[in-house]
């Protein structure tokens, strides 16, 4: 193992991170909204994280500056998760530095700091914070940092290296990595072309919807915040409510900036490389791509049977998570209104990204399940959704297909495609293996959580609400969703619960976002034996 190769990338990646902290600095200045007096502590933890950061990559850099550039299959696989933890544990530095507070009273532990930094970069969009308006517990230097992180993960640290410094044969395996197999073949040098297209059309939109929003009316920092959250699909908000707290502001068009929201969270949990063919004015390329249409179909039929089942169960109100206490449940929505929740929440959940705009875990069944159903299946392969992707459960109902036919046709051969790509076994048993591991992984970190999470949050509930909630949980942390049900629902936050938990979800969070495999490699031993 070629540890002095391994060090040097990894002292590139904490001078990256330290880069991504100063973009959050300004915004303690009072021209920028900022208020000194609270500002103050978050100014000083990001420039003694800075200093860190800095410290840390030149350390890592001394130590491999004389190492063989020759990359082999080990360096590389180890690069990824090696790079991911160090910047989980870097992100986390603000929040401790600064002495942001979780809630009244209690600033945020090590676990704290590493489960938010872990909700980030991954785009989970989970957060131990109680309350995010008031500047005396969290600064918005600190809130901007949070939005930061998810625009630092998005894409993916490491397809964002590829795209500025040009990795050679390094960028290939971080490309297949990093985008789930998104644009394959070719050489390294396709690799680093996919990546600049791919970054470029991320920071366009991001552009774009940060515009539009605050040509709506919204401040610039709350802009820019929920376009880099919104678009890396990861649902951090600066406002307590989430999306729902515009429903309470009279001077903002609400259900405008909603459907903002839903086009750029649809976009978000799009392949890029087919934004990129709309762009060059090839539309029919993603018409015709069938991962999309999937994506597509399954949006609209989950949005119809959540639309249908609330009105029979009413559970739309008009004003979504709104604090305001002026507002009644009671009053009816209209349907246009309550349309435009499902398709919100729909969107919402299965890009993973977790902005709310009511408290969906309150409403029926059915839609219950249809929330779980749709978080579990995620985007498109090539963007910034998690979940399992639409791409490889339909390959997986295509090998059920073709292994149910062999039962009565055993000599029957078929060729087994996805659209115009021709799948080998090789692919069918891969993405076979994946889902059962997925489904392995949410199951031990459901059984985990509920031997170590004590049973005080569920008295009035009982054993059954506390196994729903926690596998609700669990599952959002794996699959990189955000909320869950219940206690740690839409209107709740992940402070509640023990510090081992919260260690449990971060490494959960960390394994999904690398599709499982990378995170459980490097820990174990014969992976770093000669």
């Amino acid at each position: 193992m070629n540890f002095r190769l391994i060090f040097r990338f990894l002292g590139i990646v904490a001078f990256f991170m330290a880069g991504g902290m100063l973009l959050a600095l300004p915004w303690g200045h009072e021209r920028l909204g900022g208020d000194w007096v609270y500002e103050r502590p978050g100014v000083i933890g990001l420039l003694l994280s800075i200093l860190s950061s800095v410290a840390v990559g030149a350390a890592f850099l001394f130590f491999g500056r004389k190492a063989d550039s020759n990359l082999l299959r080990k360096e590389s696989v180890a690069i990824v998760p090696l790079s991911w933890l160090l910047a989980i544990l870097l992100g986390a530095l603000p929040y401790l530095f600064s002495g942001v507070q979780r809630a009244a009273g209690a600033n945020m532990t090590v676990s704290d700091a590493i489960f938010e930094s872990a909700s980030g970069l991954t785009t989970t969009g989970a957060t131990v914070l109680t309350d995010l308006e008031s500047p005396e517990l969290i600064p918005r230097t600190i809130l901007f940092w949070r939005a930061v992180t998810h625009f630092m993960g998005g894409l993916g640290i490491m397809v964002l290296l590829v795209a500025i410094l040009g990795y050679g044969t390094i960028g290939k395996r971080f490309m297949l990595i990093e985008t789930g197999g998104a644009g394959s073949g070719g050489t390294w040098a396709h690799y680093r072309q996919f990546a600049l297209v791919l970054a470029s059309i991320y920071i366009v939109l991001i552009a774009a919807m940060a515009a539009i929003l605050y040509a709506l009316g919204v401040s610039p920092f709350d802009a820019i915040c929920h376009a880099f959250s919104t678009l890396a699909t990861g649902g951090f908000s600066t406002f307590n409510a989430s999306i729902g707290h515009f429903a309470a502001e009279t001077n903002l068009n609400a259900s405008l900036i909603e459907l903002v929201v839903i086009l750029f969270m649809f976009l978000g949990g799009t392949n890029f490389v087919l934004l990129y063919y709309l762009v060059m004015r090839r539309p029919k390329v993603m018409f015709r791509d069938p991962e999309w249409r999937t994506y597509l179909a399954i949006i609209a039929a989950a949005t119809l049977v959540v639309f249908v089942s609330g009105l029979i169960f009413h559970d739309f109100d008009t004003y979504g998570t709104t604090d305001s206490l002026l507002h009644s449940k009671s009053k009816l929505m209209l349907p246009w209104d309550a349309f435009r929740q499902s398709l919100f929440q729909v969107i919402s959940i299965m890009t993973t990204t977790g902005f709310v705009t009511d408290e969906f875990e309150k409403w029926n069944g059915i839609s219950l399940l249809l929330f779980l159903a749709v978080g579990f299946i995620g985007g498109c392969v090539g963007g910034t959704a998690g979940g399992a992707k639409v791409a490889r459960l339909m390959i997986a109902h295509k090998t059920f297909r073709l292994e149910l036919e062999k039962v009565y046709r055993p000599n029957v051969m078929r060729t087994k495609q996805l659209g115009p790509v021709t799948l080998n076994d090789s692919t069918l048993y891969g993405v076979t293996a994946y889902l059962f591991f997925l489904v392995a992984t949410v199951t031990l970190v459901t059984l985990a959580v509920l031997i170590l999470e004590p049973p005080t949050l569920w008295e009035a509930g009982g054993e059954p609400v506390r196994l729903l909630d926690l596998f609700s949980s669990s599952l959002s942390m794996v699959n990189n969703v955000g909320p869950g049900f219940g206690v740690l629902g839409a209107r709740q936050n992940y402070g509640c619960l023990t510090e081992i938990t919260k260690l449990i979800y971060s490494f959960a969070m960390f394994a999904g976002r690398l599709d499982l495999y990378l995170p459980l490699l490097i820990c174990s031993p014969n992976f770093w034996r000669r």
